[in-house]
């Protein structure tokens, strides 16, 4: 087959550019005699090196001109390059696409949250992309969650709808490095043991301030006066939760509280590892990569039961019923951070956990889908 990707609009870092890049190259790799052609915003590394797939680099810039360059060229690139099947990576599809499209959905934040995201964001989800579905062959939801989700607000029928789970890198689990690099890496990011870890950015609906809410009332009190609370990720997104540089401020020179900013993709898995503890308060995730990494990691993880939280982590993570229970969260804090033998237990659940996930078994569903859904389009 010849399958042409869509990955354009990637945000340079975050859960969404990982599954999308994890996912294209698991089905390069998976299916390798296969062409696959992709078309992105920027050169992506991580995917140089497959010689089966062609990168195309969009000559548009900025997020809605981008996405206008989609609706007018992809049409015509599957027709010249006479692909078999459109695959549609990150929530976004265009129209009259020539051929069999999947379109994947990882979450519906902007339907569940309207007022943390911008107008024109969820004007799109209630109409553009109600219209974008009816024109796709197949949907895949990264999570049973996020197919109840679609069916709920778009009434899609369910046999429209497949399954599958994205994949989370060997790179966290099979990390080698030493003692010093480990060093080497927090003092970059001015990281100080031992801390918690919260990673996702600053966005609202992350909920962070929950977390900190909780571990700042826990250093009030004279517990974990020893513990860091480190926060990975920039603040880029469109409504930001700015009260945590309040809520922060007077802890930052006591290095209580670090905003470590963007880390790069080669430090990730030790920013993890050297964690105490995962912190996930989400309001809403539509699978959570997040702590499903810090598993991989062999790092405890305490989390909310929001969205596919509860389907993804399972008993593995220490839960929280009420994401925006502070007290509840302070108390999982404490417990995971001052007894051993939880703090034990939750780690091998998280280790344990973590191997339902590999993107090989996800590039495997995914082409069998391919095959499917090429197939029946040919004999119609």
């Amino acid at each position: 087959m010849r399958i042409l990707f869509d990955a354009l609009g990637l945000p340079p870092y975050g859960g969404a550019k990982t599954s999308a890049l994890g996912w294209i190259r698991g089905v390069a790799e998976i299916g390798a005699e296969h062409q696959y052609y992709t078309l992105v915003s920027n050169p992506e590394t991580a995917l140089g090196p497959l010689s089966n797939l062609q990168q195309i680099v969009a000559p548009w810039s900025g997020r809605l001109r981008v996405r206008l360059w989609a609706q007018l060229r992809i049409p015509r690139i599957a027709r010249t390059l006479r692909v078999d099947l459109v695959h549609f990576t990150k929530n976004h599809a265009s129209f009259f696409v020539p051929c069999p499209s999947v379109l994947t959905i990882n979450d519906l934040n902007r339907l569940h949250y309207p007022a943390m995201f911008s107008p024109i964001d969820v004007f799109y989800w209630k109409t553009l992309q109600r219209a974008l579905f009816r024109d796709t062959n197949r949907i895949i939801a990264i999570s049973e969650n996020t197919k109840r989700d679609l069916m709920h607000f778009y009434a899609l029928r369910p046999e429209r709808i497949e399954v599958i789970y994205p994949g989370i890198s060997s790179r966290f689990h099979d990390r080698d490095a030493t003692a010093d690099d480990a060093r080497r890496v927090l003092q970059k990011y001015g990281i100080r043991k031992p801390y918690v870890l919260s990673v996702g950015g600053m966005a609202m609906h992350k909920n962070v301030r929950t977390a900190l809410r909780a571990f700042c009332s826990l250093l009030s009190r004279g517990e974990l006066t020893d513990h860091a609370f480190v926060v990975v990720g920039e603040r880029f997104h469109t409504h930001n939760d700015e009260r945590l540089l309040e809520l922060a401020a007077p802890y930052v020179d006591q290095h209580r509280v670090t905003f470590a900013g963007v880390v790069d993709d080669e430090d990730l898995p030790t920013v993890y590892a050297e964690a105490s503890l995962l912190v996930y308060p989400s309001l809403y995730e539509g699978f959570g990569i997040v702590p499903l990494e810090a598993m991989a990691s062999g790092v405890p993880v305490l989390a909310s039961q929001a969205g596919s939280l509860p389907e993804v982590l399972g008993d593995a993570a220490y839960t929280v019923e009420d994401a925006t229970d502070v007290d509840a969260f302070a108390v999982g804090m404490l417990k995971l951070l001052t007894d051993s033998r939880i703090h034990g237990q939750y780690r091998e659940r998280g280790l344990e956990n973590v191997s339902r996930f590999s993107w090989s078994r996800t590039a495997q569903q995914t082409l069998e889908l391919y095959d499917r859904l090429v197939e029946t389009c040919a004999r119609r």
